[in-house]
């Protein structure tokens, strides 16, 4: 719950009139910690709704809240993440009206869980189909305004992929329609730790998921598995020597290189 409350007080947060234009629906998955009864009571916005059900996932409760939102864009924060100043959502909002884009896009901060910065801001500006396929320009999708009505031609989020269920999305909606880019730090993203098998299986989802969003076959799918188990070998590469060089006490020493 206190992932929640901390997301929900960002929310709250954003400054100026055009908060009364956005809906707040938190999608809750049947929690019994009090979320339900706190969010009641403190919900960020005057139009504010709570769906707490049962689900199938994190992907499966965004669609849920793709077919029940009611306004042009639709934003997804998690709970934990926040908006990174209390001016995000007016700065947006100018964007998008002036430019009335079918999806836009910022970069988020890698923060901890007190806050401290972890990593560089993932954002790739301005946007590259190649360097995004390759997993080389990384889309935080916290920082993905997209209208509600395009998401739903797309068919929202495909569950099947796992958490790369958001990459699989954002790569179809660049083949129909290429994104706007905003150069602006939007969010901060709490990082959270994925094991070894995670890791590599994270990979071979994403490798299925350019499959489907570019068609490949023959050749094309096939040399883009080939990229896949580079990448997998030189993860794993990566991190036995970062196990070999820790135990050899010089991980200090080496820290620029393996981290």
């Amino acid at each position: 719950m206190e992932n929640v409350k901390r997301t929900c007080q960002s929310i709250a947060s954003q400054h100026g009139e055009l908060l009364a234009g956005y809906e707040h629906l938190l999608v809750d998955g049947a929690s019994t910690d009090g979320t339900q009864e706190w969010y009641k009571s403190n919900h960020p916005l005057p139009a504010s709704r709570i769906m707490s059900e049962p689900d199938d996932g994190i992907f499966d409760a965004m669609n849920k809240a793709i077919r029940h939102a009611r306004g042009e864009y639709i934003v997804f924060i998690n709970a934990g993440d926040t908006f990174s100043d209390g001016g995000v959502l007016q700065r947006v909002s100018a964007v998008l009206r002036d430019a009335s884009p079918q999806w836009s896009y910022g970069r988020a901060r890698i923060v901890n869980s007190i806050g401290a910065e972890v990593r560089n801001p993932v954002g790739s500006i301005p946007y590259s189909r190649v360097k995004h396929a390759l997993g080389l320009g990384t889309i935080c999708h916290q920082t993905v305004f997209m209208k509600t009505k395009f998401i739903r031609e797309l068919g929202g989020f495909d569950t099947t992929y796992g958490y790369a269920a958001d990459y699989h999305l954002l790569l179809r909606a660049a083949v129909v329609s290429p994104p706007h880019t905003r150069d602006d730090i939007c969010v901060l993203y709490g990082v959270g730790g994925v094991s070894d098998t995670d890791v590599f299986r994270q990979l071979q989802r994403r490798h299925e998921a350019r499959v489907s969003a570019y068609n490949l076959v023959g050749l094309s799918a096939w040399l883009d598995e080939s990229w896949t188990r580079g990448q997998v070998g030189y993860i794993r590469m990566k991190k036995l020597a970062k196990r070999t060089l820790s135990k050899l006490g010089v991980r200090r020493f080496f820290g620029r290189i393996v981290s």
